[in-house]
């Protein structure tokens, strides 16, 4: 009987592996078209400047360069604990567009990421997970991960709900 459940673990886990990379792959896809979308439309707006994308009798799509829920923060998070000495919100918004494949010398869509990254970045704040100081004189602010002094021991505001 025992074999029988084992088959039957293994089976869901493949089933799971398939299930994950066919996810992966849409979001390549999706990714990709949302990129050839924004091309569209830029050379549409070489041949008409004033246009309105919204007011096309077409489709609504999402916006630009739209993440998962908590793709973000995942991404943030992991590249903050490999980098110790901590990172810009503008050397976090280059990294995640670099790991998308978005063009990073759009200075239009670094500009959308970066105030995104901002934001993800604040609210990551406001629960605990980072901290941030002035990195210069022209206010950036450098993020890290926020540690007590101890090896992975957060600081407050986490699932306890301590605020030390």
């Amino acid at each position: 009987m025992i074999e029988g459940f084992e088959q039957t673990r293994f089976g869901l886990i493949r089933k799971r592996a398939a299930m994950v990379a066919e996810i992966e792959a849409l979001q390549a896809q999706a990714a990709k078209l949302v990129a050839d979308l924004h091309a569209l439309e830029t050379v549409i707006r070489v041949f008409d400047p004033d246009i309105d994308m919204e007011e096309l009798p077409i489709r609504r799509i999402p916006p630009a360069y739209a993440a998962f829920r908590g793709e973000m923060a995942r991404f943030m998070l992991i590249t903050l604990r490999e980098h110790a000495g901590g990172l810009t919100t503008h050397e976090l918004a280059l990294l995640i567009m670099r790991s998308r494949q978005i063009n990073v010398n759009d200075m239009q869509a670094v500009k959308l990421m970066q105030r995104r990254t901002g934001h993800s970045l604040s609210r990551l704040r406001s629960n605990g997970y980072v901290i941030s100081e002035k990195a210069n004189a022209g206010g950036m602010l450098r993020w890290r991960i926020s540690l007590r002094g101890g090896r992975d021991e957060p600081t407050g505001n986490w699932r306890n709900g301590s605020s030390g």
